[in-house]
């Protein structure tokens, strides 16, 4: 059985391939989004180096001003300190409910 060729790369691939790949891409995020049933959290990592900006997708959504009013920016840090204490709060109610013998 062989590896299909439309899947192998030669090393060079011709710009019409990257753009391709690049609309594969935002096909796919455009389908993860909209599967979200009430939210939908994003999680990207601040770019380094001489690019800082969140990546081209993003910046894409986040330009359509109707959306704008639902985002939110926050710190790694500040999202992990929400997320383990709600977590600490969940245990901390169903260690209260458990059936005492």
């Amino acid at each position: 059985m062989l590896f299909p060729a439309e899947l192998r790369t030669s090393g060079a691939t011709s710009i019409a391939d990257k753009a391709l790949h690049e609309q594969e891409e935002r096909r796919l995020f455009y389908v993860a989004m909209t599967r979200a049933k009430d939210t939908l959290a994003i999680y990207a990592k601040q770019g380094t180096g001489k690019e800082t900006r969140p990546s081209k997708f993003l910046r894409e959504v986040y330009g359509h001003l109707p959306y704008r009013k639902f985002w939110s920016t926050h710190s790694a840090a500040a999202v992990q300190d929400t997320l383990f204490a709600e977590e600490e709060q969940r245990i901390a109610l169903s260690i209260r409910t458990w059936p005492r013998g």
